[in-house]
């Protein structure tokens, strides 16, 4: 469930080419363009590779699969969060407030 709802952000960001402040944590801080981009790529991708390990699994051992599976799938997700983590802390630029602008006056 948690890895359909990172995915669904993923492609959020792929299309907006923005990081939404719910997943940036702070106010203050925006990740826009590519860089918002490669992290929708990381939400994105442990999807498709989940489902497609889990798929030569069944074909390879069947019904003992689901337990490989399962492990495979939860080592995947806490990677795609500390890639994701780390990313978001590396791109992550302050926002520039309009009020610290000079005024013309």
């Amino acid at each position: 469930m948690l890895q359909l709802i990172l995915a669904i952000a993923g492609v959020y960001m792929l299309i907006a080419g923005k990081v939404p402040n719910w997943v940036l944590g702070k106010k203050g801080y925006e990740i826009v363009g590519t860089n918002a981009r490669i992290i929708g790529l990381v939400l994105v991708l442990p999807l498709p590779f989940s489902f497609g390990v889990g798929l030569v699994l069944g074909v390879l051992f069947g019904e003992v699969a689901v337990s490989y599976g399962f492990v495979i799938d939860i080592v995947v997700l806490i990677v795609e969060l500390i890639i994701a983590f780390i990313l978001i802390r590396q791109f992550r630029t302050p926002v520039s407030s309009q009020s610290d602008a000079p005024s013309s006056s």
